[in-house]
């Protein structure tokens, strides 16, 4: 077999401080063994519990020192049963100053009997026991500073601080442009509501998170509030244009039945379902984990978008116009991407959500990571973990398990 090649990284905060002993404690894990040695969620059962079989793991540890005079007590453990066999034992190396930790493990059994269970989590217990192995160091008190030193921002925060910037200068300069143009804005007699190409509105929808969307409904609503003479608030049914989807279905159904004689915007039955959709989708999009819904929002506005662009064929000025693509528009997608992005990262968990979350939803380095620094036993679980970090749980966070905080 091939050893695999040595991996080296710091470990920050190494040094855990023990206020009972008052000294620093470091804790060392076989991870390995511990997830094969797996707790039955069921411990009242009338079948077998299910037992990896074979297998054999070997797990050895070795912690280098440096000038300090360690010592150690010599260890050799065994848990023997009928459902494995499991041994740890260490080495102390006074001259290389290499203390070694070493496990091993073998399963002798595919099952384990209903009537067996107890027996095997006592066992199980014992192993546990045996998993870490800790180490103490007193350090000797370092001198009060004169001045604190001043904290250096993280490359996090230099981040975070980059993209604040970038969106206090792109978003003013992107409304700018905006309502610059529309003081010049062509008048298009011709045009009937707001006809614009597919690609643009259903791009923009997404990639603005819906803020193009309520500017498309905005313009319809604006169209017919200036040809019907009507007192309806275009700008307030832009906003809150999920309780607008069926009213605008109903205008264009009557705009289509006056030019020919039938609807040809969309099945009523299908309306009301998209409509329902289109509510749904956005009250479940702004409450997390849903953030996908909101790109699917667009495809919903498909038919009526396309019955608009059908009644501007003859004049296809304004739909040129309006289908034009402009800078703000890629700035508007290059600011609101990673937005977009990030949501989906903690809508699947990839990164912290800002929310509490239960503990089968970590990812496994996040728990191995809390395992190496002692925040909890090798045998439990977080049950409920919550984290504020931007990008990594392992910066900041906390929970609980079944028995730890």
């Amino acid at each position: 077999m091939t050893k695999p090649p040595a991996l080296r990284q710091p470990i920050d905060d190494f040094w855990k401080k023990n206020e009972e002993s008052g000294g620093h404690v470091a804790t060392f894990y076989a991870n390995s063994i511990n997830y094969k040695l797996n707790k039955p969620e069921q411990l009242k059962r009338n079948s077998p519990y299910a037992f990896e079989y074979p297998m054999a793991i070997e797990h050895t540890i070795e912690v280098q020192f440096g000038p300090d005079n360690w010592s150690f007590d010599t260890e050799n453990k065994v848990v023997d049963n009928k459902f494995f066999t499991f041994t740890f034992k260490n080495a102390y190396d006074k001259a290389a100053k290499k203390l070694t930790l070493y496990y091993t493990y073998q399963s002798k059994t595919d099952h384990i009997a209903a009537a067996d269970i107890s027996d095997y989590l006592d066992e199980r217990s014992k192993v546990n026991d045996l998993l870490d192995y800790g180490i103490i160091k007193y350090f000797d008190p370092a001198p009060a500073a004169e001045t604190a030193p001043e904290e250096e921002l993280t490359g996090e925060e230099i981040a975070a601080l980059g993209m604040a910037l970038f969106y206090l200068i792109g978003f003013p300069a992107i409304l700018i442009s905006w309502r610059r143009e529309a003081k010049r804005q062509p008048q298009f007699e011709a045009a009937r509501y707001y006809p614009v190409s597919m690609v643009k509105l259903i791009a923009l929808s997404i990639g603005s998170l819906g803020i193009y969307a309520c500017y498309w409904f905005y313009r319809n609503y604006l169209y017919k509030k200036q040809s019907e003479q009507s007192a309806i608030m275009p700008v307030a049914r832009g906003i809150f244009n999920l309780f607008w989807y069926y009213p605008l279905y109903q205008t264009l159904v009557a705009d289509s039945m006056q030019r020919f004689g039938e609807n040809r915007v969309l099945p009523k039955a299908l309306a009301v379902l998209f409509a329902l959709l289109y509510v749904a989708s956005n009250l479940l999009g702004g409450y997390g984990d849903y953030t996908v819904l909101i790109m699917l929002l667009p495809l919903l506005l498909i038919p009526l978008a396309n019955y608009i662009n059908h009644i501007n064929e003859a004049h296809p000025e304004a739909y040129a116009y309006n289908a034009s693509w402009r800078w703000r528009h890629t700035a508007l997608l290059v600011m609101t991407l990673p937005l977009l992005l990030f949501s989906l990262a903690a809508d699947f968990k990839l990164i912290p959500s800002q929310r509490v979350v239960t503990g089968d939803t970590l990812l496994n380095r996040d728990i191995e990571f809390m395992q190496r620094h002692g925040m909890f036993p090798p045998e439990e679980r977080p049950l409920y973990f919550y984290s504020d970090a931007t990008l990594f749980t392992q910066n900041d966070g906390n929970g609980f398990t079944e028995t730890h905080v």
